[in-house]
């Protein structure tokens, strides 16, 4: 008993020295968020934005911090989701979720988009067809006119093959006019997908986001990020326990950062 309670103590004082420095940890990237949020730098000259995902709630589960931002700058920002979410058969709930979760972000119904398409199944296991994905995206491209798209990267945030998908049909894009009957006179940047850890490292991961070499950055205020929670919480036939946790942790809740797709980049991605 006489031996176990140093031990005890011992483990006590760590416990509450390492919550200490976790404070301090915490408190210094809120302070560092507040201060670089005025002087990092965003996307200019977007007048009207599309997004494009590959499932229902794709839009606050990653890109939250990027359409608060620029629909509080007064950009048009549009939705295009390529799928119902119709995995489990709750396709048409799953679409009146997005809805009421994009109106808490403040895009209205009439800027979104759900495509449903046979050969679009929501699936972590299946990849899509470049070509179908390409032209859908340049179609809603030319028909509401955006200058922008933001899309998911290589990786697509997750590993999903469909959002990997997206990404693949961006690189499309790109390739020769004249084989594809797609001219490009619109901007792409793509969603920044991290490792494990700076993944789930939440709001610290917002201040080291400055130490990485990405373009452009994007964080939440506290109020921002209050909407952002309430989006979330509209898609409640997916708000499970590990979702809520994913809220609390994952650093697309609080920050995005996005690079720029070029032809030059895209020519590269294609050669790897």
């Amino acid at each position: 008993m006489f031996l176990m309670e140093p031990t005890l103590e011992l483990w006590l004082a760590v416990v509450a020295i390492a919550s200490i420095l976790l404070g301090l940890v915490f408190t210094l990237a809120v302070i560092v968020c507040s201060r670089k949020r005025r002087t990092a730098k965003q996307l200019s000259g977007v007048e009207r934005l599309l997004i494009v995902t590959a499932h229902p709630d794709d839009e606050s589960m990653f890109f939250g911090p990027l359409i608060i931002n620029e629909i509080e700058r007064g950009t048009e920002v549009y939705l295009l989701c390529l799928s119902t979410g119709d995995c489990h058969r709750e396709g048409s709930r799953r679409k009146a979720e997005l809805v009421n979760a994009c109106r808490a972000l403040g895009i209205p119904p009439g800027n979104i988009t759900v495509i449903q398409h046979g050969l679009l199944p929501e699936h972590p296991k299946k990849r899509w067809n470049d070509r179908l994905v390409a032209n859908l995206i340049f179609k809603y491209v030319t028909s509401l006119n955006c200058d922008t798209v933001v899309s998911f990267d290589h990786y697509g945030v997750s590993g999903h093959s469909n959002n990997v998908s997206i990404f693949d049909a961006l690189l499309y894009l790109f390739e020769d006019p004249a084989e594809t009957g797609l001219k490009v006179d619109f901007r792409v940047f793509m969603l920044e997908s991290v490792n494990t850890l700076r993944k789930y490292s939440g709001l610290l991961d917002g201040a080291c986001s400055y130490l990485w070499p990405s373009c452009y950055v994007y964080l939440l205020t506290p109020d921002q990020r209050r909407k952002l929670d309430l989006a979330m919480s509209q898609h409640s036939s997916k708000y499970a326990w590990f979702r809520r946790l994913y809220c609390r942790f994952s650093r697309y809740m609080y920050v995005n950062t996005l690079n720029e797709l070029t032809e030059e980049k895209a020519e590269v991605d294609k050669n790897e």
